[in-house]
């Protein structure tokens, strides 16, 4: 809710500073931006950054190729584990400006992308073993992953202000979503000073899954045309 917020302040300030400006140049055709997600159609726990260019066909049309990425990595305290999560994607949208006043638009669009998301567990120890022999040194590697792909179109309406060369605009879009979902793991060990691996994997018919649904979305984007 803070970051909501923090953008909101900033989407207001922007536009009370294009009150005294120039009008926006519509010259300028190619653009590039950074658009923050809010929300994610695959998981709560990322909020993916796009990178896009844009395409300003004219005052009324713009196109966009854009690319969904996030990162999340966290180690575990007083642990051997490490959790790594990972999103990215390939996009193209298209918005049509359908009301205009000063450096106001209000425009409607449909964006359409493919996005691949991974969420992996390392778990990595070297430990004592004692038995009748001498005692040894083990080395276990244990791998985990949840994978997810799928394509989402997103029918949006939003608000945008230009200055100039540059633009900020709050859009709500409903993504439509079709997600498959597949786990994996590969556990190998071995004791220290032996060259060869014991290897095992493990496949989880129970939580693949193949699911279709419908969210909502707020998107805060700042673009610069040249």
């Amino acid at each position: 809710m803070k970051k909501i917020t923090i953008f909101l302040l900033l989407f207001i300030v922007f536009a009370e500073y294009a009150k005294a400006e120039q009008l926006p140049d519509n010259n300028n055709k190619f653009g590039i931006g950074i658009t923050y997600d809010f929300n994610s159609v695959v998981t709560d726990s990322l909020k993916p950054i796009e990178l896009s260019l844009r395409y300003r066909l004219n005052d009324k049309h713009t196109f966009q190729i854009y690319t969904p990425l996030a990162l999340k990595k966290t180690s575990i305290h007083n642990s051997n584990e490490t959790r790594k999560k990972t999103f990215y994607g390939i996009g193209v949208g298209y918005d049509y400006t359908f009301y205009t006043y000063s450096h106001l638009n209000l425009f409607t669009g449909l964006d359409a992308d493919y996005g691949w998301y991974n969420n992996q567990w390392d778990f990595h120890r070297i430990y004592d073993v004692y038995d009748k022999e001498l005692p040894y040194k083990t080395e276990d590697i244990y791998l985990y992953w949840d994978k997810i792909k799928g394509m989402s179109i997103s029918p949006n309406i939003g608000i945008r202000f230009s200055i100039l060369k540059f633009t900020t605009e709050l859009k709500i879009s409903l993504p439509i979503t079709d997600l498959r979902k597949k786990s994996y793991s590969y556990f190998k060990t071995r004791s220290v000073h032996q060259q060869s691996w014991a290897t095992w994997e493990a496949f989880y018919p129970e939580k693949n899954t193949h699911d279709l649904s419908v969210q909502s979305n707020i998107k805060f984007n700042l673009s610069y045309y040249f």
